[in-house]
C-alpha cells in the first residue's frame, strides 16, 4: 500500500505540484509585469495631458496675441488715417487760400 501511494505522488502529486509552483512563479512575474505597465501607462496619461494642456495654453496665448496685434494694426490705421485726413485738409486749405 504504501508503495502505490509513493507511485501516485511520484507520478501525479509532485507534477502536479511543480507545474503549480511554475505557475505561481509566473503569475507572480506577469503581476510585476503588470505593475511595471500600469507605471507607464500613468506616465503617459501625465504626459498626454501636459501636452494637451500645454497646446491649449499655446493656442489661449496665439489668440491673445493675434487680438492684441489686431487692435493695434487698427490703432495704428486710424491714426495713420487721421494724419492723412489733416494733411488733405491742410492742402484744401492751402489750395482755396491760393485760388
Amino acid at each position: 500500500m504504501q508503495s502505490e501511494v509513493d507511485h501516485y505522488v511520484q507520478t501525479y502529486v509532485l507534477p502536479l505540484k511543480a507545474e503549480l509552483d511554475a505557475a505561481s512563479t509566473q503569475v507572480g512575474r506577469l503581476e510585476h509585469e503588470l505593475a511595471a505597465a500600469r507605471k507607464r501607462e500613468e506616465a503617459m496619461q501625465i504626459t498626454i495631458f501636459a501636452a494637451t494642456k500645454t497646446e491649449s495654453e499655446f493656442i489661449a496665448e496665439a489668440e491673445k496675441h493675434f487680438q492684441t496685434s489686431v487692435e493695434s494694426a487698427a490703432r495704428e490705421a486710424e491714426r495713420l488715417i487721421g494724419n492723412a485726413r489733416r494733411k488733405a485738409s491742410t492742402l484744401m486749405q492751402d489750395a482755396n487760400t491760393d485760388a
